[in-house]
Order: C-alpha cells, then sequence, then structure tokens
C-alpha cells in the first residue's frame, strides 16, 4: 500500500504456509456465500502478526490479478469465467506450478525509479507535490 495511492503491488508466493493459504481460501469462501456470488471476486489481505487481515473485496473482475494469476499458474481467469458461466465446470485448462510473480507500479522520472499506487485514494497532491523526486525510493537508473 501507498500512503497516497491505493494497491501498488500484487505478489503471487508459492511459499505460503499451506495453513496460511487453507485460511486464504477459507475467508474468500465465506465471503463470496454472504454475497451470494456466482463469478469472480478479488480479496485483498495483508498478513499481520500472521493473521490474514481483508483490506477490500471486489465481486467484480479485477483488474490486475487477472494478470498474476495468468503468469504464475498459467489459468487464464478470464477464460474460465467464460466457461463456467458456459456450464463447463472442469479443471482449468492451463496449469503450472505455481511461481513467484510480482505486478508492480512504477514511475521513471527525472533519472529515479519510484514505486506508486495505481490511482488516488483521496483527491491527488498539486502535480508539482507528485511529480516531485521520490524520497522513498531512491533508486537512481543505471546506477550499480
Amino acid at each position: 500500500m501507498d500512503p497516497a495511492y491505493d494497491c501498488k503491488r500484487v505478489l503471487s508466493t508459492p511459499a505460503l504456509p499451506k495453513a496460511t493459504q487453507a485460511e486464504f481460501q477459507d475467508i474468500a469462501i465465506k465471503l463470496g456465500n454472504m454475497v451470494q456470488l456466482n463469478g469472480i471476486m478479488d480479496v485483498e489481505v495483508i498478513c499481520a502478526h500472521g493473521k490474514l487481515k481483508v483490506l477490500e473485496i471486489d465481486a467484480r473482475m479485477p483488474s490486475q490479478t487477472p494478470s498474476v494469476v495468468y503468469h504464475a499458474t498459467g489459468v487464464n481467469l478470464v477464460e474460465e469465467l467464460y466457461h463456467l458461466f458456459c456450464g463447463d465446470f472442469s479443471a482449468p485448462r492451463r496449469y503450472f506450478a505455481p511461481r513467484y510473480v510480482v505486478y508492480e507500479h512504477l514511475l521513471v522520472r527525472t533519472g529515479k525509479l519510484c514505486s506508486g499506487g495505481t490511482y488516488p485514494k483521496r483527491p491527488p497532491p498539486a502535480p508539482e507535490a507528485r511529480l516531485s523526486p521520490c524520497r522513498r525510493c531512491p533508486y537512481r537508473l543505471g546506477a550499480g
């Protein structure tokens, strides 16, 4: 998370402990049942003190997650949603061993690489404040 912007990074980690995976799956199933979901949803969580905390649910096609899922597992969520609504409940068509994937929003300005969010959570600061040199991520391009 970024103090001024929404989600700035989506991660896929196959190293997530089995117990945490089961907890996340349980949370997603309970939320889907609560809203009587018949489709796809995105659940945004953080892990705080070893416990998952739900930040947000989107009972719609998410914007970043399908790309991460596809590159992490080979599963095309758009294709799966199509097959679900056509009555084909077979297993996902393409799948490979899960791998690490990072989908991150980056800004390159005046030779610096900065991490930022997808869109402002609140009214954005003045353009000159937003585009000033990045103090929190001072990576210089071309520097080792």
